[in-house]
């Protein structure tokens, strides 16, 4: 609250910006070699370090510390473009240093450079501390074109802070203070942002687009131009239109090649390389990829470095150097778990997990699948929170607009500030109650829903022992009629075989006599037990041949005297004792009786013809 009311406080001196002039330089030979800094910061960054050390050792040996401040502002900018935060940070607290004293406006600026290196760092508490005292020594000095650029970091930062409604009013006040400055850069700018958090929010972009566009041409800045298309080209990449993005990427590309920017190359570069693998051509992709890599060095932000290496890990592979693949993989992995690109991690672990798995090493498989769980559960989870939270968004976003147009008025009385304050603290305790009958709601709703599904799961699981204990007793009535008759059966057998030893030291004519009498007996021995078994088994399942035949209408009565024996979970041997088959047959009649079945080698035979059983 202390930064809006400081905020509040510095908007009247912005109406004396339009008749302000810029504050001059000390010599102009210091002017042009610091405006040649300035062009030479996007096309060639080392060049302009260099250049700026030259200036610096210039304004030293002549104890100029005006120009001592501002070689070492533009040597941190340069810097920060290479990626050498670290450096930038010295140079830029040196530059603080030389101008906290006596050059209040220098020493502003140099707050906003440091401000956006801890910016392109991830730490945008830390830059938003500097760019409030830097906003307000900014209006003191009425430098328009500065202030607007604070604001437009303010901005920035409560975008990837994702204080969206702090976000769109801090762009609300940029676009008219642009529009009063007559300043089409920071206009495009303040529409091109709220573009963007229209965008991630749930809004409608659609009526930015048309401004944006127009405002960059306007502008004749090619600059503009680029970013208006490279970001309708990822809106067009959200929506699904592949070819209104395809169209906006290769504009873009267009473009960047007309400014010979390097940087901006490699990330449009990249961005290609996202669009065509996104649609499955590699093909495509792969030409821009070795663009990108030829400009590698120019690729600062830890984001765009994840997405680099996460490319030339598929660009390895593809190229069967697998070690390098493996390396530039693990390389963006660690990047994108300290940034939190959940998105971009969901394709490097599904990429690592098919790369090893592909290698034989199932463990880091296993691992990279895992995770990939876990941050898809991360998405979803964020995905409920901000359905949850998006009425109380934008009813809190709506009543912002309206507060930031009242502040805009100069006419405007107390007692109105108090009414639309008043207004604010009841929609928004509204909000909350009405927030808090819908939780209250669902959660009743989900937590009732639970309990009736306990309640049928244990209902369900009581009727299934129930049902599991009469099927056993079923079984072991039935079991005890098959293991009586193989008792009977055994003995059959020892008479059968005696009678056959009998003939083997008697004569032909006896032995052959012999031998058609123990087969007789075999015969009349099997035909009783089945008969005995069938009897038993059809009392206690009547519908089980019914019910197997009306699925398999081809099997034999053998086949359905074998299948009702193999449903009462007897083992091998147990048919082989009841029947008089070898164990080897036994097997053989199972594997038939299988394929006669459909089914798979992996399927329990005896759980499958036992659900054919009689059920109450």
């Amino acid at each position: 609250m202390k930064r809006l009311v400081l905020f509040f406080q510095i908007i009247s001196p912005f109406v004396l910006l339009i008749s302000s002039a810029s504050v001059c330089g000390q010599g102009q030979g210091f002017k042009s070699k610091l405006s040649k800094i300035d062009s030479l910061l996007g096309a060639d960054p080392e060049e302009a370090i260099l250049l700026a050390d030259q200036i610096y050792n210039i304004a030293s040996s002549k104890q100029d510390t005006l120009n001592m401040a501002r070689a070492m502002r533009a040597k941190a900018n340069g810097l920060q473009l290479i990626s050498f935060f670290d450096s930038a940070i010295q140079v830029i607290d040196y530059a603080i240093q030389l101008s906290e004293n006596e050059l209040k406006c220098e020493y502003a600026l140099s707050l906003n450079v440091k401000a956006q290196i801890l910016r392109k760092q991830g730490k945008f508490i830390e830059a938003l501390d500097l760019l409030f005292p830097a906003l307000t020594r900014l209006s003191k000095c009425y430098n328009g074109e500065e202030v607007l650029n604070t604001l437009y970091l303010i901005s920035l930062c409560y975008d990837r802070l994702e204080l969206y409604s702090r976000a769109i009013y801090t762009l609300n006040f940029m676009s008219s203070l642009a529009e009063i400055l007559d300043n089409n850069v920071y206009l495009f700018r303040s529409y091109n942002t709220a573009f963007i958090i229209f965008s991630k929010s749930g809004k409608r972009p659609e009526p930015l687009m048309q401004k944006m566009i127009s405002t960059a041409k306007e502008s004749n800045d090619l600059s503009l131009e680029l970013t208006a298309y490279n970001n309708l080209a990822a809106y067009y990449t959200r929506v699904n239109n592949d070819s209104a993005a395809e169209y906006c990427y290769l504009k873009a590309y267009e473009i960047v090649h007309q400014l010979n920017n390097q940087q901006n190359k490699s990330i449009i570069a990249l961005n290609l390389c996202v669009f065509y693998n996104r649609i499955g051509r590699w093909d495509l992709a792969e030409p821009y990829f070795e663009e990108s890599q030829s400009l590698k060095e120019y690729i600062s932000e830890d984001n765009w470095k994840g997405l680099y290496y996460f490319f030339e890990s598929i660009y390895y592979r593809k190229n069967a150097m697998i070690n390098l693949a493996q390396q530039s993989l693990e390389k963006s992995l660690q990047i994108m778990e300290k940034q939190n690109n959940y998105p971009l991690l969901l394709n490097i672990h599904r990429q690592s997990a098919n790369f090893y798995r592909e290698r034989g090493n199932f463990e880091k498989a296993y691992y990279h699948m895992n995770r990939l769980q876990e941050v898809q559960a991360v998405l979803d989870k964020n995905e409920q929170d901000n359905e949850v939270n998006r009425l109380y968004y934008s009813v809190l976003l709506d009543l912002e607009k309206e507060k930031a147009k009242t502040i805009m008025l100069r006419n405007e009385n107390l007692e109105k500030q108090s009414d639309i304050f008043i207004l604010l603290i009841v929609v928004s305790v509204f909000s909350l109650l009405v927030i808090s009958m819908l939780f209250y709601f669902f959660s009743n709703r989900f937590r009732n829903r639970i309990l009736r599904i306990e309640e049928q799961k244990e209902s369900l699981l009581a009727a299934r022992l129930r049902l599991s204990k009469e099927l056993s007793e079923r079984n072991k009535e039935i079991a005890a009629v098959v293991l009586n008759q193989v008792m009977h059966n055994e003995q059959s057998l020892d008479v059968i075989q005696k009678l056959r030893k009998i003939g083997e030291q008697s004569s032909k004519e006896i032995q052959k006599e012999l031998y058609e009498l123990a087969s007789l007996l075999a015969s009349s021995q099997n035909k009783n037990i089945w008969a005995e078994f069938e009897k038993y088994f059809k009392q206690l399942n009547p519908d089980f041949f019914s019910r197997l035949t009306s699925k398999h209408d081809k099997l034999t009565s053998r086949d359905l005297r074998y299948s009702a024996l193999i449903s009462l979970q007897l083992s091998s041997k147990e048919m082989s004792l009841i029947t008089g088959m070898t164990l080897q047959s036994i097997h053989v009649l199972r594997s038939r009786l299988r394929n006669k079945l459909g089914l798979d080698k992996d399927a329990d035979l005896a759980v499958y013809l036992s659900s054919f059983s009689s059920e109450e």
